[in-house]
């Protein structure tokens, strides 16, 4: 009775540039070892990742559901979603700013993200559109 997210990373056989990223984290272990991270620990501000698979020929994530989308599809009113207020702004500003902070500092050498943006923060039940 759980929902879950799988985002399969689509691989353009025509741009070398995608393709070499991929096989170059199939082949050495950092980003085994970064989901292995993700995985063994919990923070309410990032995303519960429940498993992957770097084997296939699109290499997918599984990961908890967030049923609210991403801030960027909430901050563009997508779907006719009603604008964020403030005060809920703010919530997810420092909501990402502790999940930032915990990567940073749960290990003795951080896990930094590299890619924060908007469309990347996803948003729960508790911000309805």
């Amino acid at each position: 009775n759980t929902l879950y997210a799988c985002k399969v990373l689509k691989i353009d056989k025509d741009n070398p540039f995608t393709t070499s990223i991929i096989e170059t984290h199939r082949k050495h272990d950092d980003l085994r070892n970064e989901l292995n991270y993700l995985a063994e620990y919990r923070h309410p501000n990032i995303i519960t990742l429940y498993g992957w698979s770097l084997n296939g020929p699109d290499p997918c994530l599984v990961y908890e559901f967030m049923s609210n989308g991403s801030l960027q599809d909430r901050l563009q009113c997508v779907g006719n979603a009603r604008p964020l207020t403030w005060e809920q702004r703010v919530k997810i500003s420092c909501g990402a700013a502790r999940g930032l902070q915990f990567l940073h500092t749960m290990k003795a050498k951080p896990l930094i993200h590299g890619d924060i943006k908007t469309a990347n923060i996803l948003l729960d039940e508790s911000y309805t559109a």
